[in-house]
């Protein structure tokens, strides 16, 4: 069977400004190893994603092909070694850590096809905590076959001004609670009334882009909105900064070169671009692993913080008959709201919540209508 193949392990990027592209190499074969991670100087537990490339077959079916059977370490320049264990479906993840500014660090993957390594890398001096804000906003959309315009909320990065140029990748991701209305219509035991879900209608947006030195800046990481009642109690949207290096952006560019080039990451790719990871005869495989410098920041706001145009409706909660079908449904136990995850825990960097959800003395706000 043929498979149309494309890298498939990066979501989508927007790069801006010129330079002088940096000597990757590219290939044209069907299948190869892809290898995607980095770690950071948080304390946390780091992941690195082993597959290889994937793609539809000639009937359109998407074929993903994880590795989850390879030996996966980190090892740093005094040869201490940091093990990762397979977590899911090519995700290898390490206990909690964090990269020290006075080492040096690369991954190590082993599979049946043999050992592969990545360069060195360290962590870059320069370090800045994310800054985030939203604003209200208004823009030019494609909709159908004409151009609207279209009321949203814009996600802004905050720089600061610097005299060398710094490199920097965020990544989004989009919460908001919901509220099963019919949750007490089910009982032994009782459905879940409210619950912190991250949203999957969102995409993880990635967002590389150098600044050059001497100049802040106001990066637009996003524009948006909300749909679906996701803003009737609480949305949030949380900004990972990474501080990257020249090699490492220099590598997303070129993808985002090749996206253009081939239309979209989604169409068969005439070629493929190589990072800093190879086998022992030197030859690239798919992929980049960095360390990098991380900081976080967050935006909340819910119906009642936005004009009554920007706000979404409560979606309609149809009533089912049957216990057997009320259980998995989300109006009847909001566990059952799609997503990448819902929790009935509030996040520890939630915000507090005044008045707390379900007491008498919080109304929500309505809708735009």
């Amino acid at each position: 069977m043929r498979y149309h193949v494309f890298y498939s392990v990066f979501t989508i990027l927007l790069l801006t400004s010129c330079r002088d592209p940096i000597d990757l190499t590219f290939v044209a074969e069907d299948v190869k190893l892809v290898v995607d991670g980095h770690i950071t100087n948080v304390r946390q537990r780091h992941e690195i994603r082993v597959s290889y490339s994937s793609g539809f077959t000639d009937d359109g079916v998407f074929v993903f092909n994880p590795v989850t059977d390879a030996t996966v370490r980190i090892e740093d320049d005094l040869g201490q070694v940091i093990p990762l264990t397979h977590f899911s479906a090519g995700r290898y993840l390490t206990e909690v850590f964090k990269a020290s500014a006075d080492r040096q660090y690369r991954a190590v993957v082993i599979t049946e096809n043999g050992r592969f390594s990545s360069t060195f890398q360290h962590l870059p001096e320069y370090k800045e905590t994310a800054s985030v804000t939203y604003e209200l906003a208004e823009r030019e959309v494609l909709s159908g076959n004409r151009i609207v315009n279209q009321k949203g909320i814009g996600i802004y990065a905050h720089l600061s001004k610097v005299d060398a140029p710094v490199f920097y990748h965020w990544q989004q991701r989009h919460y908001y609670v919901y509220e099963a209305l019919r949750y007490a219509e089910i009982i032994d035991p009782i459905g879940n009334r409210f619950c912190f879900v991250r949203d999957f209608d969102r995409i993880q947006l990635d967002i590389a882009q150098k600044v050059p030195g001497g100049s802040p800046g106001l990066v637009e990481l996003d524009f948006f909105k909300p749909s679906g009642g996701k803003t009737w109690h609480e949305y949030a949207v949380e900004v990972v900064q990474l501080i990257t290096n020249s090699e490492s952006f220099e590598f997303w560019e070129q993808i985002q070169r090749q996206t253009q080039n081939v239309g979209s990451l989604f169409d068969p790719s005439p070629s493929t671009i190589l990072g800093n990871i190879t086998d022992e005869e030197g030859n690239g495989v798919l992929g980049f692993f960095g360390v990098y410098n991380q900081s976080s920041d967050y935006v909340f706001f819910n119906n009642c913080e936005l004009p009554r145009d920007f706000r979404s409706n409560l979606p309609s909660c149809p009533e089912t008959q049957a216990d057997f079908w009320r259980r998995r449904k989300p109006c009847y136990d909001c566990l059952n709201q799609p997503g990448f995850s819902a929790q009935t825990e509030i996040p520890s960097w939630w915000r507090p919540i005044v008045p707390a959800l379900g007491t008498s003395s919080r109304q929500p706000c309505p809708g735009p209508s």
